[in-house]
């Protein structure tokens, strides 16, 4: 069976130099509440950030839809977040 790609072969790609500083999510929930996005290292594309949109907790993924962020163990835990302009 072929594998699926997990993002989009023309996504801009995370690299490590352009992570200023990381945060956990708690720190990432309060920056997403003052306007801005984050994304985590392990999502790996700029294209894929968490917001508020409508006043909900939304996904930006890199296909260009928004979907509902259903906050999980992986997310709560993560130390990996980081803002992006």
């Amino acid at each position: 069976m072929e594998e699926l790609q997990s993002q989009s072969p023309t996504a801009p790609v995370i690299k490590e130099a352009e992570v200023e500083q990381l945060m956990n999510f708690p720190d990432a929930i309060r920056e997403i509440t003052n306007g801005k996005k984050v994304t985590k290292v392990e999502w790996r594309s700029k294209e894929f950030w968490g917001e508020l949109k409508d006043n909900i907790l939304k996904l930006h993924k890199d296909d260009g839809r928004y979907y509902n962020w259903i906050v999980n163990e992986g997310d709560m835990t993560g130390e990996d977040f980081f803002v992006i302009n």
